[in-house]
């Protein structure tokens, strides 16, 4: 793990020399102690995110544990220390903030940018060794790569000098490039070969929004999309988590935009929608009429588009420390995992029980997102988890309980964006315990995979959802439609900046002609797309009982249903012939 080494001997030596029996310096989550050691020694804000209860205990120790931080730096040699933080080597992304750029092009802020990348070489005795490209599929994102393949891009970045900046604070996104996929499948994802003239409005939920960093890029790509002005509401439930996710939002979204508005609530989205409560008498003061216009703003009962990145296990973060921890002591995390008809096995482990419970949960919201919201159409669902559990099980089971409760309203399509993508989502099959529970290979060619550090992001994972009664993108439109995602103007230093030559650039087709797999077709192959693998998960998890045997009442129902009705056939056919042979 990142930083482990140093981190252990830093923890060791407070051991050392403090009272170990008193009950305040024990810690029983090891796992989540070095998140908050790294985050408050060793991350790029010094600060510790979020709250709990081991927070408050380091908090406490700050002072002494950066003396042995420094102590323990000391004593290490300098190349050491940059091997121990640099075990996950990826690119660094920058993407252009188009809200707060647009008139200028990009080619203001990339010439702060890459003034402010000279002068962090410079200080670093590093000139020259960075390299800055486009990126290939996600529009107005950088790639910052450094030409020393044993250091990490962030060191060419002082977070201290761009926050200085006021364009660039307002003006650049850090974000991981897997991160963008959400956002921009459920801008471009759905879209028809032929978008030049006038679209309706849409109303755009981010559900599970806080920080806000997939929020705003949602607010970008859809203020560039020719249609009326669009709303984009956006929610978590946590105070903590929303009174952070409206800073963003005023940082990164100009109060005199006009093509889009962002609403961002503190709401919970398994309890909406919510319907505007228009009071009957005038309010008394400025804090109620406040609250009235936010109720107001709160009706999301005209949603027709969602983007759903719920709590998950982060097993695709490859360059965090965090991603096998339990966070046992995590509040915030603790809220999210609900306990409710839990039908967790009493001889699984603590992680199996959570995998349960945080798929349990993903369920629930995705099928809230399909059933609580009239207008919806279409729902974008991301993980940045590596996990089938949380990933093609949850789709699979959300598809098997909208086939049997709304009749199948609801199918997967490939993103049209992400057309050259090549790492697709993985079938799943029946099973004697899960008859009911199938994702076909072809409707598995529509689910985005980021699987491991070789695609040079973070893992991550896509599915795209459509209401059958939206218009369906036809197989030759796909083939036909241009990317334009790479001719969009920025300015003429940006299109003179080179496409990032990396691995995934690599794979990009030359064929225009690619075959595009039909994502819903239970008999259709997928040839001429990337092998699917096979599960390999520790755990293949079932439906819940109670829902498995509701699936399984209503199939026999469905069975009676169908052999009374071919009796009756039968019975009214044998009376005719009688009546026939009587008459005659």
């Amino acid at each position: 793990l990142k930083s482990k080494v140093i981190l252990d001997q830093v923890w060791k030596q407070h051991q050392q020399e403090s009272d170990t029996s008193k009950k305040s310096d024990q810690v029983k989550n090891e796992g989540l102690l070095y998140v908050l050691l790294y985050e408050l020694l060793l991350g790029p804000n010094h600060a510790i995110r979020g709250g709990g209860a081991l927070k408050r205990q380091l908090l406490k120790k700050e002072e002494k544990l950066r003396k042995l931080l420094k102590k323990v730096q000391s004593e290490r040699p300098e190349t050491e220390q940059d091997n121990l933080a640099t075990v996950v080597n990826l690119p660094r992304y920058i993407r252009i903030n188009t809200l707060w750029n647009r008139g200028n092009g990009h080619d203001e802020t990339l010439a702060k940018i890459q003034k402010h990348l000279q002068d962090v070489a410079e200080q670093r005795q590093q000139k020259d060794m960075y390299r800055l490209f486009r990126d290939v599929h996600v529009p107005d994102l950088l790639v910052l790569t450094h030409v020393d393949a044993t250091k990490s891009a962030d060191s060419l970045i002082n977070m201290a000098k761009l926050q200085q900046d006021s364009d660039l604070k307002h003006g650049i996104v850090l974000q991981d490039k897997s991160s963008c996929f959400s956002a921009l499948c459920l801008a471009r994802g759905f879209e028809h070969g032929d978008t030049d003239g006038p679209q309706p409005s849409r109303v755009y939920l981010d559900a599970c929004a806080a920080p806000g960093n997939k929020t705003c890029h949602l607010a970008a790509l859809v203020a560039q999309k020719k249609q009326a002005s669009s709303i984009v509401y956006a929610l978590d439930r946590s105070p903590e988590r929303c009174a952070t996710l409206q800073r963003r939002m005023q940082q990164f979204v100009p109060a005199e935009e006009q093509n889009v508005q962002v609403v961002a609530q503190c709401l919970d989205f398994l309890q909406t929608p919510v319907a505007p409560e228009k009071s009957s008498t005038k309010p008394d003061n400025k804090k109620q009429k406040k609250e009235e216009d936010n109720s107001t703003a709160a009706d999301l009962s005209k949603v027709t588009d969602i983007l759903l990145d719920p709590s998950c296990s982060g097993s695709g973060i490859f360059t965090r420390i965090d991603q096998h921890h339990d966070n046992e002591d995590d509040d915030d995390e603790k809220e999210d995992e609900p306990d409710e008809n839990d039908t967790a096995t009493p001889s699984w482990t603590k992680q199996e029980k959570r995998m349960h419970s945080l798929s349990s949960f993903q369920l629930k919201a995705l099928r809230h997102a399909m059933t609580a919201f009239p207008h919806v159409e279409r729902i974008v669902y991301s993980t940045c988890s590596v996990n089938e559990q949380e990933n093609e099980h949850v789709v699979a089971q959300a598809l098997a309980l909208d086939a049997s409760e709304q009749d199948g309203q609801w199918e997967l399509v490939a993103p049209t964006c992400l057309q050259d993508w090549s790492s697709r989502g993985r079938p799943v099959r029946p099973d004697d315990n899960d008859k009911q529970l199938e994702l076909t290979p072809a409707q598995a060619a529509c689910l985005i995979r980021v699987n491991d550090p070789e695609s040079e992001t973070n893992g991550f994972f896509v599915a795209c959802f459509q209401k059958r009664s939206v218009a369906a993108i036809s197989p030759k439109t796909l083939l036909t439609q241009k990317n334009e995602m790479l001719d969009e103007t920025g300015g003429t230093a940006w299109n003179q900046i080179p496409l990032y030559p990396g691995k995934i650039a690599l794979h990009r087709s030359r064929n225009s002609e690619q075959k595009i797999p039909a994502c819903n077709d239970k008999d259709a192959t997928t040839k001429g797309t990337a092998t699917v693998p096979s599960s390999s998960d520790k755990i293949k998890p079932a439906l819940p009982k109670k829902i498995a045997k509701k699936l399984e009442w209503k199939r026999r129902q469905r069975q009676a249903k169908e052999a009374r009705q071919l009796a009756q056939k039968q019975a009214k056919a044998a009376a005719a012939d009688k009546t026939e042979t009587l008459s005659s």
